[in-house]
Protein backbone atom coordinates (compact mmCIF):
# COMPACT_ATOMS: atom_id res chain seq x y z
CA UNK A 1 0.00 0.00 0.00
CA UNK A 2 1.45 3.32 -0.71
CA UNK A 3 1.44 6.44 1.96
CA UNK A 4 -2.09 7.57 0.03
CA UNK A 5 -4.09 4.89 2.20
CA UNK A 6 -3.55 6.95 5.14
CA UNK A 7 -5.18 10.22 3.55
CA UNK A 8 -8.57 8.09 2.33
CA UNK A 9 -9.19 6.98 5.90
CA UNK A 10 -9.53 11.14 6.84
CA UNK A 11 -12.58 10.88 3.72
CA UNK A 12 -13.97 7.11 4.66
CA UNK A 13 -14.37 8.78 8.48
CA UNK A 14 -16.41 11.58 7.23
CA UNK A 15 -18.52 10.22 5.20
CA UNK A 16 -19.06 6.99 7.36
CA UNK A 17 -19.75 8.83 10.12
CA UNK A 18 -22.71 11.08 8.80
CA UNK A 19 -24.18 8.46 6.07
CA UNK A 20 -24.27 5.52 8.59
CA UNK A 21 -24.70 7.43 11.93
CA UNK A 22 -21.41 5.64 13.33
CA UNK A 23 -20.46 6.83 17.19
CA UNK A 24 -17.07 7.78 17.90
CA UNK A 25 -15.36 7.16 21.42
CA UNK A 26 -13.32 10.06 22.68
CA UNK A 27 -11.03 8.20 24.88
CA UNK A 28 -7.23 8.75 24.85
CA UNK A 29 -6.93 5.09 24.95
CA UNK A 30 -9.91 3.85 22.67
CA UNK A 31 -8.78 2.42 19.26
CA UNK A 32 -10.64 3.81 15.95
CA UNK A 33 -13.41 2.32 14.94
CA UNK A 34 -15.56 2.28 12.34
CA UNK A 35 -13.22 4.20 10.32
CA UNK A 36 -13.20 7.46 12.28
CA UNK A 37 -9.42 8.28 13.75
CA UNK A 38 -8.17 7.87 17.15
CA UNK A 39 -5.87 11.17 17.18
CA UNK A 40 -4.46 9.86 20.93
CA UNK A 41 -2.00 6.92 19.84
CA UNK A 42 -0.48 5.03 22.60
CA UNK A 43 3.18 3.26 22.21
CA UNK A 44 1.06 0.43 20.63
CA UNK A 45 -1.85 2.04 18.46
CA UNK A 46 -0.82 3.12 14.80
CA UNK A 47 -2.45 6.71 14.59
CA UNK A 48 -3.49 7.76 11.08
CA UNK A 49 -1.64 10.85 10.39
CA UNK A 50 -3.78 14.24 9.82
CA UNK A 51 -1.90 16.60 7.83
CA UNK A 52 -4.99 18.97 7.07
CA UNK A 53 -6.16 21.02 9.93
CA UNK A 54 -9.74 21.73 8.62
CA UNK A 55 -10.49 18.08 8.40
CA UNK A 56 -8.95 17.34 11.71
CA UNK A 57 -10.87 20.04 13.17
CA UNK A 58 -14.25 18.57 11.29
CA UNK A 59 -13.56 15.30 12.93
CA UNK A 60 -13.13 16.61 16.26
CA UNK A 61 -16.31 18.53 16.27
CA UNK A 62 -18.21 15.64 14.26
CA UNK A 63 -17.42 13.64 17.19
CA UNK A 64 -18.04 15.36 19.67
CA UNK A 65 -21.50 16.20 18.34
CA UNK A 66 -22.20 12.18 18.11
CA UNK A 67 -23.44 10.51 21.56
CA UNK A 68 -20.94 8.19 22.81
CA UNK A 69 -23.14 5.88 24.97
CA UNK A 70 -25.06 3.93 21.61
CA UNK A 71 -23.53 2.76 18.97
CA UNK A 72 -26.52 2.12 16.35
CA UNK A 73 -27.21 -0.86 14.21
CA UNK A 74 -26.45 -0.55 10.46
CA UNK A 75 -29.30 -0.71 8.10
CA UNK A 76 -28.79 -3.03 5.50
CA UNK A 77 -28.11 -1.33 2.43
CA UNK A 78 -28.92 -3.23 -0.90
CA UNK A 79 -26.73 -3.12 -3.96
CA UNK A 80 -25.83 0.60 -5.41
CA UNK A 81 -25.23 1.36 -8.59
CA UNK A 82 -23.03 5.08 -9.38
CA UNK A 83 -24.45 7.41 -11.76
CA UNK A 84 -20.90 6.47 -13.67
CA UNK A 85 -22.77 2.85 -13.87
CA UNK A 86 -26.38 3.24 -14.62
CA UNK A 87 -26.18 0.75 -17.25
CA UNK A 88 -24.29 -1.83 -15.13
CA UNK A 89 -26.34 -4.37 -13.72
CA UNK A 90 -25.45 -5.18 -9.83
CA UNK A 91 -23.59 -8.43 -10.33
CA UNK A 92 -25.46 -12.00 -8.71
CA UNK A 93 -22.70 -13.45 -6.10
CA UNK A 94 -22.97 -16.99 -5.33
CA UNK A 95 -22.00 -16.20 -1.99
CA UNK A 96 -23.78 -15.49 1.47
CA UNK A 97 -22.15 -11.73 2.03
CA UNK A 98 -20.31 -9.55 0.34
CA UNK A 99 -19.16 -5.86 -0.05
CA UNK A 100 -17.71 -3.14 -1.75
CA UNK A 101 -16.28 0.21 -0.14
CA UNK A 102 -14.59 2.95 -2.24
CA UNK A 103 -11.79 5.12 -0.20
CA UNK A 104 -14.93 7.54 0.27
CA UNK A 105 -17.44 5.42 2.17
CA UNK A 106 -19.47 4.77 -0.37
CA UNK A 107 -21.23 0.78 -0.37
CA UNK A 108 -21.00 0.07 -4.16
CA UNK A 109 -22.26 -3.24 -3.50
CA UNK A 110 -23.56 -5.01 -0.55
CA UNK A 111 -25.27 -8.23 0.06
CA UNK A 112 -26.28 -9.22 3.68
CA UNK A 113 -23.92 -7.03 5.36
CA UNK A 114 -24.89 -7.20 8.67
CA UNK A 115 -25.65 -10.86 8.70
CA UNK A 116 -23.32 -12.53 10.73
CA UNK A 117 -21.31 -15.49 9.69
CA UNK A 118 -18.58 -17.77 10.69
CA UNK A 119 -15.05 -16.29 9.28
CA UNK A 120 -12.54 -18.73 9.41
CA UNK A 121 -9.38 -17.64 8.82
CA UNK A 122 -10.09 -13.94 8.17
CA UNK A 123 -10.22 -14.59 12.30
CA UNK A 124 -5.88 -13.46 12.01
CA UNK A 125 -6.81 -10.46 10.81
CA UNK A 126 -7.94 -9.56 14.45
CA UNK A 127 -5.00 -11.58 16.20
CA UNK A 128 -2.53 -10.13 14.32
CA UNK A 129 -3.59 -6.40 15.87
CA UNK A 130 -4.00 -8.00 19.16
CA UNK A 131 -0.39 -9.51 18.91
CA UNK A 132 0.86 -6.69 18.21
CA UNK A 133 -0.72 -5.01 21.01
CA UNK A 134 0.80 -7.07 23.54
CA UNK A 135 4.08 -8.35 21.64
CA UNK A 136 6.99 -6.25 20.75
CA UNK A 137 7.13 -7.50 16.67
CA UNK A 138 11.08 -8.27 17.02
CA UNK A 139 10.88 -9.95 20.97
CA UNK A 140 11.67 -13.74 20.79
CA UNK A 141 8.60 -16.50 20.77
CA UNK A 142 8.83 -20.14 20.61
CA UNK A 143 6.36 -22.80 19.19
CA UNK A 144 5.37 -25.25 21.44
CA UNK A 145 4.04 -28.67 20.69
CA UNK A 146 0.97 -27.94 21.36
CA UNK A 147 0.78 -25.18 18.79
CA UNK A 148 2.42 -28.09 16.59
CA UNK A 149 -1.11 -30.04 17.01
CA UNK A 150 -3.51 -27.63 16.04
CA UNK A 151 -5.45 -28.91 12.83
CA UNK A 152 -3.74 -27.60 9.42
CA UNK A 153 -0.27 -28.37 7.76
CA UNK A 154 0.52 -24.78 6.84
CA UNK A 155 3.58 -22.87 8.20
CA UNK A 156 5.71 -26.21 8.81
CA UNK A 157 6.80 -25.07 12.17
CA UNK A 158 8.96 -26.95 14.73
CA UNK A 159 7.79 -28.25 17.71
CA UNK A 160 10.93 -25.94 20.08
CA UNK A 161 11.31 -23.39 17.04
CA UNK A 162 12.11 -20.24 18.10
CA UNK A 163 11.64 -16.95 15.88
CA UNK A 164 10.66 -13.68 16.37
CA UNK A 165 7.19 -12.27 16.40
CA UNK A 166 6.84 -10.65 13.35
CA UNK A 167 8.75 -13.39 11.64
CA UNK A 168 5.31 -15.47 13.48
CA UNK A 169 3.08 -12.94 11.99
CA UNK A 170 4.09 -13.28 8.48
CA UNK A 171 3.53 -17.44 8.68
CA UNK A 172 0.00 -16.69 10.00
CA UNK A 173 -0.76 -14.34 7.49
CA UNK A 174 1.18 -15.01 4.37
CA UNK A 175 1.16 -19.43 4.92
CA UNK A 176 -2.51 -18.75 7.18
CA UNK A 177 -0.51 -20.89 9.66
CA UNK A 178 -2.86 -22.37 12.68
CA UNK A 179 0.01 -23.08 14.26
CA UNK A 180 1.66 -19.65 14.25
CA UNK A 181 -1.56 -18.45 15.22
CA UNK A 182 -1.46 -20.54 18.77
CA UNK A 183 1.72 -19.87 19.08
CA UNK A 184 2.00 -15.88 19.11
CA UNK A 185 -1.24 -16.57 21.37
CA UNK A 186 0.16 -19.04 23.86
CA UNK A 187 3.58 -16.66 23.95
CA UNK A 188 1.12 -13.48 25.42
CA UNK A 189 -0.92 -16.27 27.64
CA UNK A 190 2.12 -17.19 29.13
CA UNK A 191 2.43 -13.37 30.80
CA UNK A 192 -1.22 -14.28 32.36
CA UNK A 193 -3.58 -12.59 29.61
CA UNK A 194 -6.59 -14.65 27.94
CA UNK A 195 -6.27 -14.08 24.51
CA UNK A 196 -9.73 -14.46 23.42
CA UNK A 197 -10.71 -12.21 25.43
CA UNK A 198 -8.11 -9.56 24.33
CA UNK A 199 -9.87 -10.35 20.78
CA UNK A 200 -13.53 -9.68 22.21
CA UNK A 201 -12.24 -6.42 23.70
CA UNK A 202 -10.48 -4.89 20.60
CA UNK A 203 -13.45 -6.19 18.65
CA UNK A 204 -15.42 -4.01 21.07
CA UNK A 205 -13.18 -0.47 21.23
CA UNK A 206 -12.80 -1.17 17.06
CA UNK A 207 -17.24 -0.82 17.48
CA UNK A 208 -17.29 -4.61 15.69
CA UNK A 209 -20.79 -4.75 17.01
CA UNK A 210 -21.47 -8.01 15.48
CA UNK A 211 -18.23 -9.64 15.67
CA UNK A 212 -17.47 -12.26 18.05
CA UNK A 213 -14.21 -14.20 18.50
CA UNK A 214 -13.70 -17.76 19.96
CA UNK A 215 -10.28 -19.04 19.00
CA UNK A 216 -7.08 -16.73 17.19
CA UNK A 217 -6.99 -18.96 14.24
CA UNK A 218 -10.74 -19.20 12.83
CA UNK A 219 -11.25 -22.82 13.45
CA UNK A 220 -13.71 -21.97 16.26
CA UNK A 221 -16.87 -21.67 13.74
CA UNK A 222 -17.84 -19.33 16.92
CA UNK A 223 -15.45 -16.70 15.19
CA UNK A 224 -18.27 -14.54 13.83
CA UNK A 225 -18.91 -11.33 11.33
CA UNK A 226 -20.08 -9.35 8.93
CA UNK A 227 -18.94 -8.58 6.12
CA UNK A 228 -19.28 -4.65 7.21
CA UNK A 229 -17.43 -5.37 10.38
CA UNK A 230 -14.78 -6.89 8.78
CA UNK A 231 -14.16 -4.29 6.25
CA UNK A 232 -13.84 -2.02 9.44
CA UNK A 233 -11.32 -4.46 10.96
CA UNK A 234 -9.19 -4.25 7.32
CA UNK A 235 -9.37 -0.96 7.80
CA UNK A 236 -7.53 -0.89 11.09
CA UNK A 237 -5.24 -3.50 9.84
CA UNK A 238 -4.16 -1.27 7.25
CA UNK A 239 -3.42 2.11 9.93
CA UNK A 240 -0.56 -0.63 10.95
CA UNK A 241 2.72 -0.77 8.64
CA UNK A 242 3.99 -4.19 9.71
CA UNK A 243 0.41 -5.60 8.85
CA UNK A 244 -0.44 -3.62 5.83
CA UNK A 245 2.98 -4.90 4.80
CA UNK A 246 2.39 -8.51 5.54
CA UNK A 247 -1.27 -8.72 3.85
CA UNK A 248 0.31 -7.46 0.59
CA UNK A 249 3.33 -10.08 0.46
CA UNK A 250 2.73 -12.42 -2.31
CA UNK A 251 6.56 -14.58 -1.59
CA UNK A 252 8.51 -14.90 1.12
CA UNK A 253 11.11 -16.51 3.17
CA UNK A 254 11.38 -16.75 6.65
CA UNK A 255 14.41 -18.36 8.42
CA UNK A 256 14.33 -19.46 12.22
CA UNK A 257 16.32 -17.64 14.56
CA UNK A 258 19.08 -20.00 14.81
CA UNK A 259 18.81 -20.02 10.93
CA UNK A 260 18.68 -23.64 9.97
CA UNK A 261 15.01 -23.65 9.14
CA UNK A 262 13.35 -21.89 5.95
CA UNK A 263 10.08 -21.26 5.63
CA UNK A 264 8.72 -20.80 2.57
CA UNK A 265 6.09 -18.36 2.26
CA UNK A 266 3.28 -18.19 -0.81
CA UNK A 267 0.32 -16.46 -0.54
CA UNK A 268 -2.53 -18.22 0.07
CA UNK A 269 -4.79 -15.05 -2.01
CA UNK A 270 -4.85 -16.72 -5.85
CA UNK A 271 -5.48 -13.40 -6.79
CA UNK A 272 -2.40 -11.75 -6.86
CA UNK A 273 -0.39 -11.32 -10.08
CA UNK A 274 -4.42 -12.01 -11.78
CA UNK A 275 -5.99 -9.00 -10.82
CA UNK A 276 -5.07 -5.70 -11.56
CA UNK A 277 -4.71 -3.59 -8.73
CA UNK A 278 -4.77 -6.75 -5.91
CA UNK A 279 -2.91 -4.79 -3.33
CA UNK A 280 -3.53 -6.67 0.02
CA UNK A 281 -5.55 -9.90 1.35
CA UNK A 282 -6.50 -12.43 3.40
CA UNK A 283 -8.56 -15.67 2.88
CA UNK A 284 -10.52 -18.15 5.17
CA UNK A 285 -11.98 -21.74 4.68
CA UNK A 286 -13.67 -23.98 7.24
CA UNK A 287 -16.57 -26.39 6.28
CA UNK A 288 -18.45 -24.81 8.76
CA UNK A 289 -17.48 -21.33 6.96
CA UNK A 290 -17.50 -22.19 3.26
CA UNK A 291 -14.76 -20.21 1.32
CA UNK A 292 -13.94 -16.69 2.45
CA UNK A 293 -11.98 -13.84 0.84
CA UNK A 294 -11.08 -10.12 1.96
CA UNK A 295 -9.48 -8.24 -0.38
CA UNK A 296 -7.97 -4.30 -1.18
CA UNK A 297 -8.03 -3.18 -4.68
CA UNK A 298 -5.90 0.03 -5.97
CA UNK A 299 -6.10 2.19 -8.71
CA UNK A 300 -2.11 2.73 -9.62
CA UNK A 301 -3.35 5.67 -11.63
CA UNK A 302 -4.85 8.02 -9.46
CA UNK A 303 -4.66 6.34 -5.58
CA UNK A 304 -8.22 5.35 -5.66
CA UNK A 305 -8.87 2.37 -3.81
CA UNK A 306 -11.89 -0.02 -2.72
CA UNK A 307 -12.07 -3.17 0.27
CA UNK A 308 -14.17 -5.95 -0.96
CA UNK A 309 -14.85 -9.34 1.00
CA UNK A 310 -17.31 -12.23 0.60
CA UNK A 311 -18.65 -15.35 2.65
CA UNK A 312 -19.71 -18.32 2.26
CA UNK A 313 -18.77 -19.41 -1.32
CA UNK A 314 -18.58 -22.85 -2.10
CA UNK A 315 -15.54 -24.78 -2.39
CA UNK A 316 -13.42 -23.78 -5.18
CA UNK A 317 -15.49 -20.52 -5.53
CA UNK A 318 -13.90 -17.72 -3.84
CA UNK A 319 -12.05 -16.90 -6.21
CA UNK A 320 -13.80 -17.00 -9.27
CA UNK A 321 -17.04 -14.89 -7.04
CA UNK A 322 -14.28 -12.48 -5.72
CA UNK A 323 -13.41 -11.67 -9.41
CA UNK A 324 -16.54 -11.16 -10.56
CA UNK A 325 -17.17 -8.34 -7.82
CA UNK A 326 -14.03 -7.21 -8.38
CA UNK A 327 -14.77 -6.20 -12.25
CA UNK A 328 -17.96 -5.22 -11.80
CA UNK A 329 -16.83 -2.68 -8.77
CA UNK A 330 -14.37 -0.80 -11.30
CA UNK A 331 -17.36 -0.89 -13.78
CA UNK A 332 -19.42 0.49 -11.15
CA UNK A 333 -16.02 3.32 -9.87
CA UNK A 334 -15.75 4.41 -13.06
CA UNK A 335 -12.01 2.53 -13.15
CA UNK A 336 -10.32 2.57 -16.73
Amino acid sequence: MSANIPSFIVGIAIVFSVFLGTHAQDNKTADKGVFLENKTATKKEYANPVTNNSLESKLAGLAALLNPSKTPKLPEIPPVKLSLAKDIPATNLEVKAGISINEKGKILYAKNINQQFPIASITKLMTALVVLDQLNPDSAAEVSQNAIDTYGETGNLLPGEKLTVRDLLYIMLVDSSNDAAIALAENIEKNGRNFVELMNKKAKNLHLENSSFADPSGLNPKNISTSYDLAVLLNNDLMNPLIEKIISTREIDILSADGKTIHHLINTNELFGKISGMEAGKTGYTEEAGECLIVVIKNKTDGRYFISNILGAGIGMRFIEMEKLIRWTKQAAGWQ
